[in-house]
């Protein structure tokens, strides 16, 4: 499975994540998580942020 459907897998099994509300928390654009998703661009070491987030853990 690639990064993008894991990513939206976990946002969508906490149920109360949107792509805006992950954005927020790590301060980028609502379409950058979009692009993640999609697998249409290259993830940089920030989206690693988003894991711990989805599963309710700190860095």
């Amino acid at each position: 499975m690639s990064f993008g459907k894991n990513l939206q897998f976990l946002r969508h099994l906490r149920g109360d994540m949107t792509q805006e509300n992950l954005a927020e928390k790590i301060n980028i654009s609502r379409q950058t998580v979009s692009k993640w998703e999609l697998d249409t661009t290259r993830r940089g070491t920030l989206s690693t942020e988003c894991f711990p987030l989805l599963i309710n853990l700190e860095l």
